[in-house]
């Protein structure tokens, strides 16, 4: 039988010294912008039951979890989403709070991703979540928040919008079975373009089947909106396509127009979404790095009905790009090593603490004699060692 204690699963790795420098890093950024917008840090368990996130319409399937049992035999799951977690604890821990409620948090995820799809199963994700606020100045507030953690990355980003009534409002005029709409919102969603394009043809040909085919392709600038009207004309999308417009024109007050863009093929991973819905990218990553939007009716599902939006930031991912843009930050050399003789272990300990307080970097020995403290410094690169006995005597290594 095979043995893989010497190996980690398939979509999780270690992290090891630089890298975990930059996530530090790179969370820290990200932690600083929640606090001063005035978000609270929550952090909900890694194991949740089943049932929190298999709920009808905006759940995950099966496959897509990691799945075990407690002691009682009530299925858990290693929780895949924040939102819903979060969504939870404002309806049960936090229910009597006066609203808008701000929640951050920074903390793994896990998703159960297919093979060979590039994405890992492990993943560090922070996130601001607005619970009881609703209209553009909330969906700026959080647009805005999202743009400035990009900007504290990378000057190379694009950010894109999007809003999940366009895709629903053709869904719902077709005559076909729910699981062939999920196909399409599935092949959208991937960019799969060719098995679109292939289902479409086996449906009757309409106005909406034309309209679906042109729906990943209303990308660009303020010219979408124009171009999108004719499709959208007298449906329920049309309202969501002006207040569209009038977000754009908002947003391109504070982020470059060339680094705006509309997409009203966004189709998000998370089906819970119901209104303006956004994605950020930066040079360097194949896949968005940031993504989220308008959520009113997910608290549904926990009895309660509250208007909210946020969005989750991969951490892991920016923290690559940020170790790329900035090179590794070396883990730091100490600056003295300090041994103590036997019989003088305790004074060299005090000896070290006197000298951390004058501002050196100082690493302690536990090593048995002086030449192999010395031995030790010379590979580390420690320049000095201060060997302890009746007194303390400093030497270059």
């Amino acid at each position: 039988m095979r043995k893989y204690h010497k190996l980690t699963p398939e979509g999780t790795r270690d992290l090891l010294f630089e890298e975990s420098v930059a996530i530090n890093q790179v969370s820290n950024i990200i932690n600083d912008i929640f606090r001063k917008k005035g978000y609270h840090q929550v952090i909900t368990p890694t194991l949740e039951f089943y049932d929190t996130f298999t709920l009808e319409g905006v759940g995950y399937d099966a496959e897509e979890m990691f799945i075990s049992t407690d002691k009682k035999g009530r299925l858990m799951v290693m929780h895949p989403d924040a939102t819903i977690s979060i969504a939870r604890v404002i309806a049960t821990r936090l229910q009597d709070e006066p609203l808008p409620v701000r929640l951050c948090y920074n903390q793994p995820i896990f998703r159960n991703n297919k093979s060979l799809s590039g994405r890992n199963d492990e993943v560090r994700q922070a996130g601001m979540e607005l619970i009881g606020a609703n209209g553009k100045r909330a969906d700026l507030e959080l647009i805005v928040s999202a743009v400035e953690i990009l900007k504290k990355i990378t000057p190379d980003f694009r950010f894109e919008l999007g809003h999940a009534v366009f895709l629903k409002a053709l869904l719902d005029q077709l005559d076909i079975s729910d699981y062939k709409k999920d196909n399409i919102r599935d092949y959208i969603e991937s960019k799969n373009y060719s098995a679109l394009i292939t289902l479409l043809d086996e449906i009757e040909q309409n106005e909406t089947t034309r309209a679906l085919r042109k729906l990943p392709r209303l990308f660009g600038g303020e010219e979408i909106f124009k171009k999108a009207l004719p499709l959208f004309k007298g449906t329920q999308a049309e309202q969501a396509l002006f207040y569209l417009k009038d977000l754009y024109k908002d947003l391109k007050k504070i982020i470059p127009e060339e680094k705006l863009m509309i997409d009203l093929g966004m189709v998000q991973k998370n089906n819970y979404y119901t209104d303006v819905t956004f994605c950020g990218y930066v040079a360097g990553s194949g896949d968005y790095v940031l993504n989220g939007g308008r959520y009113d009716n997910l608290l549904n599902h926990f009895d309660k009905k509250i208007p909210s939006a946020g969005f989750g930031v991969n951490v892991d991912e920016l923290a690559r790009i940020f170790m790329n843009i900035n090179g590794e930050e070396k883990t730091e050399t100490p600056d003295i090593l300090v041994h103590g003789e036997d019989g003088y272990e305790i004074e060299a300990i005090k000896v070290k603490e006197e000298l951390t307080k004058q501002g050196f970097h100082c690493e302690y020995s536990v090593f048995k004699n002086e030449d192999s403290a010395k031995f030790y410094a010379q590979k580390k690169g420690i320049k000095k060692i201060c060997v302890v006995n009746v007194k303390a005597r400093m030497e270059e290594v």
